[in-house]
C-alpha cells in the first residue's frame, strides 16, 4: 500500500524582488514551468520530442526537505558548529549539510502520532507535548526509536485537513529518542523561525516541511498500524539547502 504525503504542486510567478536580481528572497515562493516541442528538421535532432524548463523556490513551494544547512544559529554557525560564512556561499551553495550529502535518499520507519484518536486526555488542535506522544505509544505499542521519521496529525476540531503540530518542547525529546526527521514543528510567537533553528541547527533533524498528512492518517487508521517505510529521494543537487520531493 502506498501513501503519497506531498502536495501538488502549484504554480506561480515569483514575485518582483526574486524578477530584479534572480535570486532567492524571504517573501515568497514560486514555481514556474515553461514548455516546447521541437519542430521538424530541429537543428539538434530533437525533432517532435517535448521538454520543459522548471524554475523555483523550494522553501514554500510545496512539499519539500529542509537541508540541515537551511538554517543558522542566528550566531553564524551551523549544525555541528561550522562556520556559515565559510560553508554556504552564493556561488557553491551549502558545502557542507546540504541535501546532496543524502547519498542515497532516506529509508526509514516512520511513525505516526494520531491525536484524533488519542485515548488520553487532550486537547484537539492544541500543541503535541512529549506527554501526549508516550501516552499514544502506550496505546498503540509503538515506542519512538533511533532513526524515526516522526509525524503527528492533529488537525483542528473544524475537522479541515489543516495541522497544528510539535511543541518546540518536544524537539529535546525527539534528540533524546535519537528521531532522524520530522515535521509540524510548531513556530513561537516571539520567534517565528525557531521550529526551524532548534531542529536543523540544535538538534540536527531533517524537515520535512508540508507534508499532507490526511491520507497517511486515513490509511493508518483503517489497518490500526501506525508504524510505516517512508522512502524519500532528493536530486543530489549541489549544495542545496531543500528541494521539492
Amino acid at each position: 500500500i502506498v501513501v503519497s504525503l506531498e502536495r501538488p504542486i502549484v504554480l506561480r510567478p515569483r514575485d518582483e524582488e526574486i524578477a530584479r536580481d534572480g535570486k532567492p528572497s524571504g517573501i515568497a515562493s514560486f514555481y514556474e514551468m515553461s514548455f516546447r516541442t521541437f519542430p521538424e528538421g530541429d537543428p539538434h535532432g530533437n525533432e517532435f520530442f517535448t521538454s520543459d524548463l522548471q524554475a523555483f523556490a523550494p522553501h514554500g513551494a510545496g512539499t519539500h526537505l529542509d537541508a540541515l544547512c537551511h538554517d543558522s544559529d542566528g550566531k553564524g554557525h551551523l549544525y555541528n558548529g561550522f562556520p556559515l560564512k565559510e560553508t554556504v556561499t552564493e556561488k557553491a551553495g551549502c558545502t557542507k549539510l546540504g541535501l546532496d550529502t543524502l547519498k542515497e535518499g532516506i529509508v526509514t520507519r516512520g511513525v505516526l502520532v494520531d491525536m484524533t484518536r488519542l485515548k488520553a486526555p487532550h486537547k484537539l488542535g492544541a500543541h503535541v507535548y512529549k506527554e501526549d506522544i508516550e501516552a499514544w505509544e502506550k496505546q498503540v505499542g509503538v515506542r519512538v526509536a533511533p532513526g524515526d521519521a516522526l509525524f503527528v496529525y492533529n488537525p483542528p476540531p473544524a475537522g479541515t485537513r489543516g495541522n497544528t503540530g510539535f511543541d518546540l518542547s518536544v524537539v529535546l525529546w525527539m534528540k533524546e529518542r535519537g528521531v532522524a526527521l520530522t515535521s509540524g514543528v510548531a513556530a513561537m510567537a516571539d520567534e517565528p523561525h525557531a521550529d526551524h533553528r532548534i531542529t536543523l541547527v540544535s538538534a540536527g533533524i531533517f524537515l520535512l516541511d508540508s507534508p499532507d498528512l490526511w491520507a497517511l492518517a486515513e490509511t493508518a487508521a483503517r489497518l490500526n498500524r501506525w508504524e510505516f517505510m517512508l522512502t524519500i529521494a532528493p536530486p543530489l543537487a549541489p549544495g542545496a539547502s531543500g528541494y521539492p520531493v
